[in-house]
């Protein structure tokens, strides 16, 4: 849970240095942490873009989807998507601390089993349920738009450099610059975690 919450924070105060709102920021997230597990821990892990729903609470109201509704079925669009991590037979969300900005509910990992996950949305019923599809050409679309901007590679590998595995240190901040000559001293920001899904 420690390397999570440190790998959820080192992005997060990355993304909130750009002025970019963490919540809508879920590919850059998971490129980063796709790219940390990748140098750090040696993990095999790559990012899906799809739809997403998470059962957060014990009521209806307490389920998280990330689609849109078209014709009265979940679709992934544009407006409605979301981008995660699997790494061997694990779903990795590493945006999942924020959780609590969007719905009730409390900042927790979530890493769970692939096997786990739900065959519907619907069928999510008690907190920590979750149902994930990717999409092949959503991922694609997303990853040919981040890799045309440099500066997303650019904030990817500072995420990547700055990022220590516990129990080693990192340091309290990171130097970002503007490409203006502007450097903002960024310092580690983002949820504490009271727990796991």
């Amino acid at each position: 849970m420690r390397d999570y919450e440190r790998i959820h924070m080192t992005i997060c105060s990355v993304v909130r240095n750009e002025q970019e709102d963490p919540l809508k920021s879920c590919f850059f997230f998971s490129m980063s942490a796709a790219a940390i597990l990748r140098r750090h821990y040696k993990v095999d892990a790559k990012v899906t873009a799809g739809i997403a729903a998470y059962r957060l609470g014990v009521e209806d109201r307490h389920t998280l989807i990330f689609a849109e509704a078209v014709d009265g079925y979940l679709e992934c669009t544009d407006n409605g998507f979301h981008a995660w991590v699997e790494a061997d037979d694990w779903v990795i969300d590493f945006m999942a601390p924020l959780f609590p900005k969007i719905t009730p509910c409390a900042a927790k990992m979530f890493q769970k089993k692939r096997e786990q996950a739900a065959s519907t949305p619907d069928s999510l019923s008690v907190p920590g349920d979750f149902f994930v599809s990717g999409n092949q050409a959503m991922t694609e679309s997303l990853f040919d738009h981040f890799i045309s901007k440099p500066a997303y590679a650019d904030l990817l590998q500072i995420a990547e450099r700055w990022y220590k595995r516990p129990p080693k240190k990192m340091a309290g901040a990171v130097g970002i610059g503007d490409g203006k000559g502007k450097v903002d001293m960024v310092r580690l920001q983002g949820a504490r975690l009271v727990g796991a899904w």
